[in-house]
């Protein structure tokens, strides 16, 4: 599909930056699950959280 500026590409909006904090080993566990995908980070948490997918269980029993 090629992409057209300013017209959504896979959903009914356009998406827009949004700042989050998180620490170097969340970051960098989302950079490797999106990579894992061939995704961008954005575009892992939107599917993510739009629920495309079930998300793994953190290694950290804490949460």
């Amino acid at each position: 599909m090629k992409r057209v500026k300013d017209v959504p590409a896979f959903y009914d909006e356009m998406k827009k930056g949004h700042e989050i904090h998180l620490t170097d080993t969340a970051w960098n566990e989302l950079k490797n699950r999106a990579r894992e995908k061939k995704l961008s980070v954005s575009e892992y948490v939107e599917r993510w959280v739009r629920g495309f997918w079930e998300s793994k269980p953190t290694q950290n029993k804490e949460l």
